[in-house]
């Protein structure tokens, strides 16, 4: 059975509350009123039989009919309903006839019925009981709106998601990453215990098996409508009825560190509030955050507001503006990669019925009108909690008939996904040698994951990593085992072929070239401009800890033999220290001057002399 839920009419007209009824039989309005007080608490069946009471007193009791006839619509009993207008409908004044047809329209309207409902529509004359102008012409708009997208209807092919990922009677609410990991809430037990957070990934063709995110996060009580941040980093949830909670449900966060999820903790009042807070939608990188509140301050029941995370910690929560709240429902955020467009659900806007899904986008700090994302996408029914990848996948739940309720997936139509398109690049790391795929890790130079970073890179399985960037200037670093590290800039990585990267192994006898370490003449003193060099050696031995390592000393001709081989040796002793200190084991290196006994080349002009005083690193061996 369908509850009968409206959008745009009122259950029950103001006009019912008002004194001055339309009958003069004092028993009728007893039971008229008492009926009245019933049916606000739900008691919709007592509330029946005192209506009818009230007719048989009064058969041409207007609101006592109209009454009668909501309460079966609400009852899902729409035979019921169209037999009480048949019956009274000669004895209502025009203004309650066109109020029940527009209640009969407006619940045909949010099954899907939309021939019925605008036949229905089109015979209303005149005033309507107790509804505004406005809210008829937004019932009719919207039905003419249904009609016109049901007939030309978008090109959309929905999926189920495949075993493992629907094991549970019920899941819904996903949030999914750039590496393909897909957070959502799973009520478990058949759908009767409690709420908690279970995260799957995609790789090589498949889900892996859902597990539980984090026993630091799920608990005996519910969480649930969580958002995780496209890096992975940062995970914002929903958590009802817990001991210090601001309100009935507040919001959460915990952040992704050493492989694991940190102890989380409640969002500070900036962002909290008494009422309820929930829906969360995280940006790109964390530093923002979409949620739903029905807090005071807002435009009507729900309504979506924003903060942001600063160097203070994270801004008074704001109202998104009358741009996208309406005094009804607006519902289940989501802010895509590009961080200016916003997905999400209203009931106050013209639409199929139910909760439609909108998109609007940020522009010149305003929010551009709303567009309805059409039919199939949105239909008669409640379209809420989505999730969009970078790749254009919409991610949501469906229920079936059954009770169940499972995720699915639909490709978003090139239309609906944003004009100023991110850039969206899967590249892999290969062996230069060999040409195979190589564990390795990829990082943004400046840090992975700050505050405001315009880049997120993430590891999609075996040697291979995506990257999303709004630019082509960031600089990526690329590091793996045994292999030498290479740094390179997004748009030096769309340059090579087929997106790959080759490193080059490291091998026994193999100098590897950091760059120049500057001394004072006749110094054994490091230069301050040779330290970002001697960092690469730090990190690459770091990096491969196997590695030993010879760090040999060379002087140019000028000078005795016997001093430049002392102050060659004192220059790389003076390296092998600087390692050392910044961390390195003394097992990895060793160091040797060699004076001038090994030059590049024999030439005698200051260029020749400047290449022949160097530190070489050469692989002498690895560790067992």
């Amino acid at each position: 059975m369908r509850t009968f839920v409206v959008t745009l009419l009122l259950v029950l007209s103001q006009s019912l509350l008002a004194q001055d009824l339309h009958s003069k039989k004092k028993k009728a309005i007893e039971s008229f009123n008492q009926a009245k007080e019933l049916s606000t608490i739900g008691n919709l069946f007592k509330s029946e039989e005192l209506l009818r009471d009230a007719l048989k007193r009064d058969k041409s009791f207007d609101e006592a009919i109209l009454l009668l006839h909501q309460i079966y619509l609400r009852r899902d009993d729409y035979p019921q309903s169209v037999d009480v207008f048949g019956k009274y409908q000669k004895e209502l004044e025009p203004a309650f006839r066109n109020r029940i047809l527009s209640d009969q329209a407006n619940y045909q309207y949010e099954l899907g019925e939309y021939q019925e409902a605008s036949a229905m529509l089109s015979s209303i004359e005149g005033e309507v009981y107790g509804l505004p102008k406005r809210i008829t012409q937004m019932l009719t708009q919207s039905v003419e709106f249904s009609l016109q997208q049901v007939s030309n209807p978008q090109t959309v092919d929905f999926e189920e998601l495949p075993q493992p990922i629907n094991e549970f009677e019920r899941q819904y609410f996903p949030s999914i990453t750039l590496s393909d990991q897909l957070v959502f809430t799973v009520r478990e037990n058949n759908g009767k215990g409690d709420e908690n957070l279970f995260s799957s990934s995609y790789a090589n063709g498949n889900w892996s098996k859902p597990e539980s995110i984090s026993s630091k996060i799920n608990s005996d009580r519910n969480e649930g409508a969580a958002s995780i941040s496209l890096d992975g980093s940062t995970l914002v949830f929903t958590a009802c009825n817990v001991p210090g909670n601001v309100g009935s449900c507040d919001l959460y966060i915990s952040y992704f560190n050493a492989d694991e999820w940190i102890e989380p903790e409640l969002l500070p009042k900036e962002v909290n509030s008494p009422f309820w807070d929930s829906q969360p939608s995280l940006s790109r990188d964390g530093s923002e955050l979409y949620f739903v509140s029905r807090r005071d301050g807002g435009f009507g029941a729900a309504d979506i507001w924003r903060s942001s995370r600063t160097k203070d910690g994270w801004s008074v929560a704001e109202n998104l503006g009358a741009e996208i709240n309406t005094p009804y429902d607006d519902l289940s955020p989501y802010i895509y990669a590009d961080g200016k467009t916003l997905f999400f659900a209203s009931k106050g806007r013209m639409g199929l019925g139910g909760l439609d899904l909108f998109v609007s986008t940020n522009s010149n700090a305003e929010w551009q009108e709303p567009e309805n994302l059409g039919y199939p996408i949105n239909n008669a029914f409640d379209q809420v909690g989505y999730g969009i990848s970078p790749q254009g996948w919409a991610y949501y739940s469906s229920s079936k008939e059954n009770g169940r309720i499972t995720l699915k997936r639909f490709r978003v139509p090139e239309e609906v996904i944003p004009k100023k398109k991110i850039s969206l690049l899967d590249a892999r790391v290969i062996d230069e040698e060999t040409k195979e795929l190589i564990k390795a890790s990829v990082s943004v130079q400046g840090g992975p994951g700050h505050i405001g970073s315009s880049t997120i890179v993430a590891s999609t399985g075996l040697g291979r990593f995506r990257v999303l960037e709004t630019t082509n200037s960031a600089l990526l670093k690329v590091e793996a085992s045994n292999y030498l590290s290479r740094e390179l800039t997004l748009q030096e990585l769309k340059e090579l072929p087929k997106n790959e990267v080759p490193l080059k192994p490291i091998k026994a006898d193999q100098l590897i070239e950091f760059g120049v370490v500057n001394f004072d003449f006749g110094s054994a003193e490091i230069k301050p401009s040779s330290y970002p060099v001697l960092e690469g050696a730090v990190m690459t031995i770091l990096n491969n800890q196997k590695l030993q390592i010879e760090i040999g000393g060379h002087t140019d001709a000028i000078g005795e033999g016997v001093d430049n081989m002392t102050l060659s040796e004192e220059r790389a002793k003076s390296v092998y220290r600087y390692l050392i200190e910044k961390g390195v084991a003394k097992e990895n290196l060793v160091f040797r001057g060699y004076g001038e006994d090994r030059p590049l080349n024999h030439g005698n002009t200051e260029t020749e002399r400047n290449q022949n005083r160097r530190i070489e690193f050469k692989v002498i061996g690895f560790l067992k």
